[in-house]
């Protein structure tokens, strides 16, 4: 009777194979529950099965097949597998030690092929029970004969063959005597290939030395080596890794030897140097990361650094302060202590800025400019720069240097105490021109100065030389314009006098010979002529002597209330008797119109505004002035018809000294300050005005002031 027995068989599976068995003479189909179960029928000589079939949901299948060898090593063994696994379970197999001969791995899904397998298993078993009892009867028949039996040193070497790795016996000499299995299948060579070979020469020349002596110290002692790992390139050209341990042998007849025991460890060898190359890869790109995120604040710290200088530098006007102020920002972002050498007019240099991070230190550079100001010839690192109009970078100073720079002993102390050890001078270079240097030194921080901080520092000297220039620029300036301003002062002073006499006299001439009617047309043009001139020349020199008043901030209003509806009425009045080419509109929608004021002021303006309408219109036309309340307010708007204003010209047209292109090309006389006095005038007032206009089509200027309390209307009109 032949039997099969079962052990965690999934029932699918079990009904299949009891489907498939049915059909096959004197079987049993049998099962158990557990692993434990099984090997305790197998302990206890009960009838022995003819295959056993494993489950696929076994945990340890590997290790089951080995217990059941050590209890029956005939009997066939079928081992399930879910397709995934059938691939990993089979390799195990094979590097399995002690598994018996006849083991095979089947797919749960090879349902076709699993009765015959089992069918063409048990055949097997019962042929290799029926050999080994054959065998039993010689052996015992041969041992009644007196012939020995097989030596238990064949099992040994049964055992060393299942070995998962490679073993070599050699001599003395590094000659293999003896391999197992695994040796040939990791070095691609036969035992009868082997056999007498030195180990050495199945490896690469330039390994063999350092093998032989790896062999060497293994025959030396009895102790196991460490493990050393030697690269040899395989019969298909791909590089392999084999980890060798040496330990001495001795044979039976006493010979001396060493046991080599062979690893193919390439996967691990390659697994573990592309991980480490994948280590060093990750590690190079953090430093590259960390590298740039520090370079990128770096470049940021450095464009704030310079946002906050340029701010400094363009938020005053006074360079010699703003300078401090940037030498002090400079310490300690970019040096420990910093020095800024000025320029002057005359060909000196003048040390206008120090600053240090240690207060004793800055003492020191103040003492430093006292007793040894900065000089052409002197061989500082700043007055190289300013000589040479180039940038200077001393990474490291030594002692010898330092003493080269000072000009004698006490100096000498005095720059050991501000200790440098790394130092940079760069000129201020504007519009070609060398002005001054900034010097910056590093001590008691440790830094040294590179290439790119010369750089840096060549940027901020180059928006420091235009902000001082500018600056200089802007000085030179505002002294000319006061200069020009206190002439011009001076000038309509000396003038005002012999003007106001030469326009007194021609009005009394007028006024004699209008009594008289003596006088012919000829002299009353030339009179008038006098007369009208001499008016404009008074206006010009009152226009100047205010502009030095309003330069001065000496234009003084003398308030008191001032009825502009009247005074418009007034002024339009007496301007009409001087133009007979223009026709004027008075449009006065309410009166008393008061504001609080100086009137001779408001004169003033009105009059300005009134004669630039009619000199400004010389073909004649309509002159129209508008008073009226608005609000809170008094609005006057004078219009003409004259030449107008281009409108580039309209942003400038209350600037001092301005006039507009359209006027110079038709040579309008004028100097550019009557509407610049006229707005400072209305401003002072509290008042503002505003001009509307387009070339060709005339203007009109318009005032508004703030209108005086109705309490005071009720006592003015009282």
């Amino acid at each position: 009777m032949n039997s099969i027995l079962m052990v965690q068989v999934d029932p699918s599976t079990s009904a299949m194979l009891r489907m498939k068995t049915s059909i096959l003479q004197d079987t049993v189909l049998e099962e158990v529950a557990s692993p434990e179960q099984l090997l305790k029928r197998l302990q206890h000589d009960q009838p022995r099965p003819d295959a056993l079939v494993l489950g696929s949901n076994l945990e340890s299948p590997v290790q089951l097949v080995q217990r059941i060898y050590a209890l029956d090593r005939d009997v066939a063994v079928l081992i399930l597998s879910e397709p995934e696994q059938q691939k990993q379970l089979i390799r195990a197999l094979q590097f399995a030690p002690f598994i018996g001969e006849d083991v095979s791995c089947r797919s749960v899904e090879e349902h076709n092929s699993l009765g015959q397998a089992l069918q063409e298993a048990m055949i097997r078993t019962r042929l290799r029970r029926r050999y080994r009892l054959t065998a039993a009867a010689v052996s015992s028949k041969l041992s009644d004969l007196g012939i020995p039996r097989r030596n238990p040193t064949s099992y040994i070497d049964q055992l060393l063959d299942h070995a998962p790795i490679g073993i070599i016996a050699v001599d003395t000499q590094g000659t293999i005597f003896a391999w197992n299995r695994k040796a040939g299948e990791i070095l691609e060579r036969t035992e009868r290939d082997a056999l007498g070979l030195p180990l050495a020469q199945l490896f690469p020349a330039p390994m063999r030395d350092e093998l032989l002596s790896f062999i060497d110290t293994g025959l030396s002692t009895s102790e196991e080596q460490p493990p050393r790992i030697f690269e040899r390139v395989t019969a298909a050209g791909e590089q392999q890794f084999v980890e060798i341990t040496t330990a001495a042998l001795t044979g039976n007849d006493g010979e001396p030897g060493a046991l080599v025991l062979f690893a193919d460890v390439t996967a691990r060898v390659i697994a573990e140097r592309e991980r480490a190359e994948a280590l060093r890869l990750r590690d190079e790109l953090l430093h590259r990361e960390q590298a740039a995120r520090a370079e990128a604040e770096a470049a940021q710290r450095r464009f704030a650094f310079l946002a906050e200088a340029g701010s400094n530098l363009i938020s005053s006007l006074d360079y010699q302060e703003r300078l401090q102020t940037l030498a002090r920002l400079a310490v300690p972002f970019l040096a420990d202590w910093c020095i800024v050498d000025i320029i002057e007019h005359d060909g000196t240099i003048s040390r206008v800025a120090v600053a240090a991070a240690l207060h004793e230190k800055e003492a020191l550079l103040h003492e430093l400019r006292q007793r040894y100001p900065p000089t052409w010839d002197s061989p500082q690192p700043a007055a190289v720069a300013l000589r040479s109009g180039k940038p200077l970078l001393i990474r490291t100073l030594s002692a010898e240097s330092l003493a080269a720079m000072t000009r004698d002993i006490a100096h000498l102390e005095i720059i050991r105490s501000l200790d440098p050890r790394s130092a940079m001078a760069v000129p201020l270079i504007a519009r070609n021109d060398i002005i001054g240097a900034i010097t910056f030194a590093l001590s008691e921080s440790g830094r040294i100065y590179g290439p790119e901080d010369l750089s840096f520092a060549e940027e901020l000297a180059r928006r420091t030389a235009i902000a001082v220039d500018n600056a200089r620029l802007y000085s030179e300036a505002q002294q000319a314009l006061r200069i020009r301003d206190q002439f011009l002062s001076i000038a309509a002073h000396e003038l005002k006098t012999p003007v106001t006499a030469l326009l007194g006299y021609a009005q009394l001439l007028q006024r004699r010979a209008g009594r008289k009617g003596d006088m012919d047309e000829r002299n009353s043009r030339a009179l008038r002529a006098l007369y009208e001139q001499a008016h404009r020349l008074h206006r010009l020199i009152v226009s100047l002597l205010d502009l030095s008043r309003i330069q001065l901030g000496q234009l003084i209003i003398e308030r008191q209330i001032v009825d502009l509806a009247g005074l418009a009425q007034r002024i339009a009045e007496e301007t009409q008797a001087i133009s007979s080419r223009h026709i004027f509109q008075v449009k006065i929608t309410s009166a008393p119109l008061l504001v609080e004021g100086d009137e001779l002021r408001l004169e003033q303006v009105l009059l300005n505004l009134l004669h630039n309408a009619i000199k400004y219109s010389p073909e004649g036309g309509t002159i129209t002035l508008r008073v009226e309340r608005k609000g809170h307010q008094v609005e006057i708007a004078i219009s003409d018809q004259g030449i107008g204003i281009p409108s580039d010209a309209l942003p400038h047209l209350f600037d001092r000294f301005f006039r507009a292109g359209n006027a110079d090309r038709q040579q309008f006389a004028g100097m550019g300050l009557g509407l610049f006095v006229v707005k400072e005038i209305v401003t002072l007032h509290g008042g503002t005005i505003s001009v509307s206009s387009k070339e060709g089509q005339g203007s009109t200027f318009t005032i508004q002031l703030p209108l005086k309390s109705e309490d005071s209307i009720e006592h003015f009109q009282g």
